[in-house]
């Protein structure tokens, strides 16, 4: 498809200077063919855990950050890519590059050829720097990642057969609206941040892709039907339950298989071998899951990946989410939240001078955790009572949505919180569930310890919080930098009409209060039928995001301190109802 639209798109090219040149032309193609083989097993699943994969908690993205990885390896004529593109370069007569009309001939040797492949390889994965170096070729990057792409149209096309899903347009549209398109020039809004400044925007001046201003029809319907697939498939809650129970599983094992006899392997160690585990097909990691739990004897890790197997995801039971038309007002609201809150994380690092000394000191920090959150909820009152629940759950999202490590705690605290409920019922429900769960398993556990009561039990099954948090990340400032909502960016979306860029006024079917990726909380299905642990659960949710918790500075916390166990006050305010 990338092939085809780029031969389409350089025969109707008006002006020759934005034709490609050969190694531009093939740097694309293999940037098509090259964007979607660094994914994990099943696909975008393990992205999850992204941190911990890549040791790097700003990452999430595994495949584009090991494709980065590999490009800065070909450039020095070392690894796997350097490989294919040399040979790439050695053959390009029969490649399918071969017929594209392009700026000029490449006149240089194979390995001269090849690096020029790699060094615009290297700029297509930078949009900004793209824009900047070679503006005339900004289009090739959006024949690969852009709203309407090869990929998109590849997936949304197979996908929709594979569902059994109608689309409301025809193949035959996708191909007219294929060879409409045209390259002309537009602005770009690029961010910028320089040295000491705050990020802002910059107009850049671009070649990109403009699809006919007859077929608008065409892209609307293209959009939504993506959008749906999103909603309904890509991101269902029984999809990130059952990805959520994968990554947990797998982190689990991994971490004994490290460390057998008890220890607690680094966060090294388990991201070197979870790397290796990127490559494995779908079929090999669960053989490789499989095996480590059988022969460690760990059946909750085991009976999460078979549940996985069979399709038997976990039960969504509490979400919250931000309306897509709210989502700029909470980012607001969670500025001015932040900018307080970092004015009492200041002045407590200030108030213990350095907090190593501190914890080295063995002085205790926990009174200064309590006057921290106190100035903190202070600021509360003065953020509108209808921008509570948004600008927290921005807070929220933006600190944890990056980071599965940290999300961990929070799942450690409402988990450790829900055991040690003083809800008599709600106890005697848990050990009778877990009870079942525990003795339900196909798998002996010849490493567990000897279960002889509901105390033993609930020990037990401590370390393994069976309450699984889906949070999104959200950017410091909302909707205008990246794409959150839906599938809308529409200012993405460009039109010509005779070659030349129109505006077209378009009505875009938004669903008025459809929310970005929400907050979900997942619990086993036989918890999750109880409507009293559910309650408890909604219950601490809510303690847990108005407490502000988890604004706590993580360095300065102190060593070995028991995060679940702080204080979760109840709450005046109360969330509304979820936003579906």
């Amino acid at each position: 498809m990338c092939a085809t639209m780029m031969q389409s798109f350089c025969l109707t090219a008006s002006d020759d200077a934005l034709l490609p040149e050969p190694a531009e032309a093939v740097a694309t193609l293999l940037f098509a063919f090259l964007h979607d083989s660094y994914h994990g097993p099943f696909g975008h699943s393990l992205d999850r855990i992204g941190d911990v994969v890549l040791s790097d908690e700003g990452q999430t993205r595994i495949d584009k950050a090991l494709l980065n990885a590999e490009i800065v390896e070909a450039a020095r004529k070392t690894g796997d890519l350097w490989d294919l593109v040399l040979f790439v370069a050695r053959t390009t007569g029969s490649g399918p590059w071969k017929a594209l009309p392009t700026h000029k001939a490449s006149h240089q040797t194979p390995e001269a050829f090849a690096l020029s492949i790699v060094r615009f390889l290297r700029l297509l994965t930078s949009a900004p720097e793209l824009a900047r170096v070679a503006p005339a070729r900004y289009w090739l990057r959006e024949l690969v990642d852009s709203q309407i792409d090869s990929d998109r149209i590849d997936y949304v096309l197979r996908d929709s057969h594979a569902l059994r899903r109608v689309p409301p347009f025809r193949e035959r549209d996708i191909d007219d609206l294929v060879k409409g398109a045209r390259i002309a020039w537009s602005q770009l809004a690029l961010p910028r941040m320089e040295m000491g400044e705050e990020m802002h925007l910059e107009q850049c001046k671009v070649a990109r892709v403009h699809w006919p201003a007859s077929q608008e029809t065409t892209v609307e319907e293209f959009l939504s039907f993506r959008g749906g697939l999103y909603r309904d498939v890509y991101e269902a809650p029984e999809k990130r339950s059952l990805d959520e129970m994968l990554v947990h599983a797998l982190i689990w094992l991994c971490s004994w298989e490290l460390a057998p006899d008890g220890g607690e392997p680094s966060q090294e160690q388990i991201g070197a071998l979870l790397r290796q585990l990127v490559y494995v097909t779908d079929d090999e990691l669960f053989h490789y899951l499989y095996e480590i739990g059988t022969r460690t004897g760990f059946r909750i890790p085991v009976a999460l990946v078979h549940d996985v197997a069979v399709g038997r995801p976990f039960v969504e039971v509490w979400r919250r989410g931000i309306a897509v038309e709210s989502l700029d007002d909470a980012a607001a609201a969670a500025a001015v939240l932040f900018e307080e809150c970092e004015k009492a994380r200041e002045a407590l690092l200030r108030e213990y001078r350095l907090v190593s000394g501190a914890t080295m000191l063995g002085l205790d920090l926990t009174p200064g955790l309590k006057s921290l959150l106190d100035k903190c909820r202070a600021v509360l009152p003065g953020i509108p009572n209808e921008a509570h629940e948004a600008a927290l759950l921005f807070c929220l999202e933006r600190n944890y949505g990056r980071s599965f490590r940290r999300r961990e705690q929070l799942e450690g605290l409402v988990w450790n919180r829900l055991l040690a409920t003083p809800d008599g019922a709600v106890r005697d429900l848990l050990v009778k569930e877990l009870w079942a769960l525990h003795s339900g398993s196909r798998w002996d556990c010849d490493r567990s310890p000897s279960i002889q009561n509901a105390d033993d039990l609930l020990a037990y099954f401590r370390p393994f919080p069976l309450v699984f948090l889906s949070i999104p990340w959200v950017p410091p400032h909302g909707v205008k930098n990246v794409e959150l909502a839906e599938w809308a960016r529409e200012l993405d979306v460009l039109f010509h009409q005779g070659a030349a860029a129109v505006s077209v006024e378009r009505d875009l079917p938004r669903r008025r209060r459809q929310s970005i990726y929400p907050i979900s909380v997942f619990l086993p299905g036989r918890l999750a039928s109880h409507e009293r642990i559910v309650a408890t659960v909604d219950d601490l949710m809510q303690r847990l995001i108005y407490s502000l918790v988890w604004l706590y500075p993580e360095r300065a916390r102190p060593e070995g301190y028991e995060w679940w166990a702080v204080d979760l006050p109840p709450v005046a305010l109360s969330f509304s109802k979820s936003v579906k």
